[in-house]
């Protein structure tokens, strides 16, 4: 199992556990801060370590070709969902559950269900709602619940920079002629990092931008309980982005009830 070093600690210790009860090797690796040609060279070398150790006494030009083959189907398939996103048809509480299915299903079904969807949003309109970006912390369970209620307040999720999701889905950057090392560090271990994980400021960067480029409104910070990375990061949110925020705690474990509700379309009217 292969996990970064900046994970939160919590989860650190969970994938611990796991690893040690089901006699599984771990292996950590420092999260990129940044494409520059010394990031790469540092990611190469902490590759090479890995690769030595799940290669041995095995044909490795074999697994350069399987990795090489793995790399340009998840990578075609993350930059086609990146273009479903991007034309802003599906409502948000469909395109987590059509990620979500992604992410567990073989590649073969995986992609069958991906191309269907691209062809269903040809004959979509553009959703209408006002848009806002998901931030903070929460339970894949809920997604896509909080999703559906935020389309029903007139709201519409132009972005998902949750821990639990893929924080916002990018086309990959690599091409298929760079060497298979390069592939990795640039479409995987370079992708947004999680909120609470140090150094954000790609994080921070990336949600700036997110108001400029996808004409984002406002924030709903979700705010898990009994985290104080989450309560840290939501008063560096609150002064660093200059931007309307909505902070949910405890009620998003209390999904359609009529004051969460009335909570989401206030703030809804006043964007």
């Amino acid at each position: 199992m292969l996990a970064v070093t900046n994970t939160c600690e919590h989860i650190q210790k969970t994938i611990r556990y796991i690893t040690r009860d089901s006699e599984v090797t771990m292996f950590f690796i420092d999260e990129p801060e940044g494409q520059s040609e010394e990031s790469l060279r540092k990611y190469h070398q902490q590759l090479s370590l890995l690769v030595d150790m799940i290669t041995e006494g095995t044909d490795r030009d074999a697994f350069y070709s399987r990795l090489g083959k793995y790399l340009d189907e998840y990578g075609s398939l993350r930059t086609d969902l990146a273009r479903i996103q991007l034309a802003n048809k599906l409502p948000a509480s469909v395109f987590f559950k059509l990620h979500a299915a992604t992410q567990t299903a073989p590649m073969k079904p995986a992609r069958e269900l991906v191309d269907e969807a691209a062809d269903v949003i040809e004959k979509l309109d553009e959703q209408t709602g006002k848009k806002v970006v998901l931030v903070g912390g929460l339970y894949g369970a809920h997604e896509w619940e909080i999703a559906s209620m935020l389309e029903e307040a007139g709201l519409q999720v132009a972005a998902d920079l949750l821990c639990t999701s893929g924080r916002d889905i990018t086309p990959r950057t690599s091409t298929e002629d760079m060497p298979v090392f390069d592939r990795l560090v640039l479409d995987y271990f370079n992708r947004l990092p999680c909120m609470p994980s140090l150094p954000n400021k790609r994080f921070y960067n990336h949600l700036e931008n997110l108001f400029v480029n996808r004409d984002v409104k406002g924030m709903i910070y979700i705010r898990p309980a009994n985290c104080d990375s989450y309560d840290t990061e939501e008063e560096r949110l609150h002064w660093s982005i200059d931007a309307p925020m909505l902070t949910l705690g405890d009620e998003y474990d209390q999904l359609h009830n009529e004051k969460l509700m009335r909570t989401l379309r206030d703030f809804a009217a006043n964007l």
